[in-house]
């Protein structure tokens, strides 16, 4: 028996809208581009951190009134991410990402957990959706790993150790985020890393007894090195936490060795052959890539083709390479 995913409950949206106000900066009074909330919040709008498809992440802070029309800033750094009604309406049923099912994901996770990225609050006007996050000031993994080809197995550890927190969590309250990859993983300069980007998750059913349910094929997701076997095959139930499990594994692979373990979990990939036979210790020797007995067993154990043979997150925090 299948059972669909459950919604997220709708999520709450503010009103209000972008302005001009006056703000202190320094010894100066400038006049600077704010986002206020109906809430009373208030957030000065700064430079353009990425492009997105529905609109545009800026980076921001949080502002606080001083006198009659008059704010200064506060060192509560913001992500804003702007959402172009008229794109969503445009690209509306042609894409995965669903930014109001994000919204109210991000909002039913809320920032409650270090190592998961929460909404603020959402506010709108007639153009726009501005989602309202903490921010993190140290980019994405992917440009780490990207700047130093990979990291140290000791480095590697540190960040793994909270991505297993950080999906631990999202598994506790019954979500699966289906898009796990370096570029959904934030980091701060002090080393936090945090999951983010909810835009394909689901609310997955759970037994009486705490167990996943199967759900039917919900489309084939994620980033090309990252998806799973049974999400690409897309023909059969799944379990969805799995499907991150799989993920996980990818993200570890590519810390320690700089490279994607396969280009994609289907037969027609050599390497996924390689790896689901059990031979991921041989590809990595082929390749004269050299990384720790345990490291290898610790990837090989989560990275089964058979969804039910992959290693819990339970299971990969008791193992001797989480353990040195």
């Amino acid at each position: 028996m299948n059972f669909l995913p459950i919604d997220f409950p709708d999520p709450r949206i503010l009103e209000g809208g972008v302005r001009r106000l006056q703000v202190q900066v320094g010894a100066n009074t400038q006049e600077r581009t704010c986002i206020v909330s109906s809430s009373g919040s208030v957030y000065e709008l700064g430079r353009m951190l990425k492009e997105a498809i529905y609109g545009q992440v800026h980076s921001g802070c949080t502002l606080e009134l001083v006198a009659e029309n008059m704010y200064r800033r506060t060192t509560r750094l913001v992500a804003v991410k702007i959402i172009s009604r008229a794109r969503l309406a445009q690209l509306s049923g042609t894409t995965q990402e669903d930014p109001i099912k994000e919204i109210a994901a991000l909002q039913f996770v809320g920032n409650n957990h270090p190592n998961v990225m929460g909404q603020i609050e959402c506010i709108s006007d007639v153009n726009h959706y501005y989602s309202v996050m903490n921010f993190s000031n140290g980019g994405e993994l992917y440009d780490l790993v990207d700047a130093n080809g990979k990291l140290t197995e000791e480095q590697a550890r540190h960040y793994f150790a909270q991505m297993l927190d950080g999906l631990g969590y999202l598994q506790s309250i019954g979500v699966c985020h289906r898009d796990m990859s370096l570029e959904n993983m934030l980091v701060t300069r002090d080393g936090n890393c945090k999951i983010i980007d909810l835009g394909m998750s689901l609310r997955c059913p759970v037994s009486e007894d705490g167990t996943f349910l199967p759900i039917p094929p919900q489309g084939a997701c994620g980033k090309r090195n990252y998806i799973s076997p049974e999400s690409l095959a897309n023909n059969a139930p799944f379990i969805g936490p799995l499907v991150d499990i799989w993920a996980l594994g990818v993200i570890l692979f590519i810390l320690l060795t700089g490279v994607p373990p396969v280009e994609t979990s289907s037969q027609l990939d050599p390497r996924f052959r390689l790896i689901c036979s059990g031979g991921l210790r041989q590809m990595l020797l082929q390749w004269n890539i050299h990384i720790s007995e345990e490291a290898m067993d610790l990837l090989q154990k989560i990275l089964q083709g058979n969804p039910n043979d992959r290693l819990t997150i339970a299971e990969m925090r008791a193992h001797p390479w989480m353990n040195p």
